[in-house]
């Protein structure tokens, strides 16, 4: 009898032992449940930022798109309104020229029909001389510097 009591208590003991270490193994797995639980809430949060920023990546770079097609598109008029520039100045410098080369004829005292034809003559000559420098004009190529990439 006295070994089925010692036999008892061992086994007793044994069992509170195992019990003991069964509660720090529940310990330990509630703890690495919580851990896990923690783990993805934050990986949940990291994954709704990245949304987030892949969002607002999007945005700006539809911004970005947006604003290099308007800059282009300032680009090409200012180029428009630098060839207008140009083209005004040669149409200056030779309606100069034709001021100069367009100067009333002496008239006739003579001839009374003279003074009514005057205004017509100059007005054919400077036609003419217009006509002959537009001509020269347009068959010569402007050199634009290179910044204008025209």
């Amino acid at each position: 009898m006295i070994t089925r009591r010692t036999n008892a208590r061992q086994l007793e003991e044994q069992l509170k032992h195992t019990l003991l270490g069964l509660n720090i193994s529940r310990a330990s797995c509630e703890q690495l449940l919580q851990e896990r639980e923690d783990s993805e809430k934050e990986m949940s949060s990291v994954s709704d930022k990245n949304k987030q920023m892949r969002r607002e990546f999007v945005e700006l770079h539809s911004q970005l798109m947006d604003t290099r097609e308007k800059k282009n598109q300032l680009q090409r008029t200012v180029d428009r309104f630098d060839r207008s520039s140009g083209a005004l100045e040669d149409a200056l410098k030779l309606t100069t020229d034709l001021n100069c080369d367009c100067e009333t004829p002496p008239v006739d005292d003579s001839r009374p029909e003279c003074d009514s034809l005057a205004p017509r003559v100059r007005a054919g000559r400077c036609v003419v001389a217009l006509g002959s420098r537009l001509l020269v004009t347009r068959g010569s190529i402007r050199k634009w510097p290179k910044y204008y990439n025209v």
